[in-house]
């Protein structure tokens, strides 16, 4: 019997991870800093409460950072596949990067969701897009340990 997930699967997660390396486009990114970008972006209202989150609100997201890796390389494999997504091999590592053929793709997507969704990518752009990753996944991980740290204390 196969299972399926209609939420947080490889092509949703695929897709905010596309959705995103096309809004930071030229930049590129690894693995872990993608993961904080993909929190940044389904959480905003944890950054800036002018924005709506484009998830509800969930008292245990902080474990999501923890879940998130495997399924968004899965969305990285799928898109890479598509030619959407390309990889970067340097002396720091392998990063991401959107392909040239991104954009033409995201300009087709017209559901709410999606709309919404690039809505939050250029809201994580504009506020990052001058940090570098360390400083990317430093903001992350002071929002994550405040909301573990609450949990804890229950």
């Amino acid at each position: 019997m196969m299972e399926i997930f209609p939420f947080n699967n490889c092509v949703e997660t695929g897709m905010r991870t596309l959705c995103l390396l096309n809004s930071l486009y030229p930049r590129s990114f690894d693995l872990e800093t993608l993961v904080c970008l993909d929190y940044l972006c389904v959480h905003t209202g944890d950054f800036d409460t002018s924005v709506k989150s484009l998830h509800p609100a969930n008292p245990y997201r902080t474990g999501e950072l923890y879940v998130r890796r495997s399924i968004i390389e899965e969305g990285l494999r799928l898109f890479i596949a598509k030619g959407l997504i390309e990889v970067r091999y340097d002396i720091s590592g392998i990063e991401y990067l959107a392909s040239d053929e991104a954009a033409s793709f995201l300009d087709k997507v017209s559901a709410s969701y999606s709309v919404e969704l690039m809505e939050r990518t250029e809201w994580v752009s504009s506020k990052l897009q001058e940090l570098d990753k360390n400083n990317i996944q430093s903001i992350v991980k002071s929002v994550t340990a405040d909301y573990a740290f609450q949990i804890m204390k229950r």
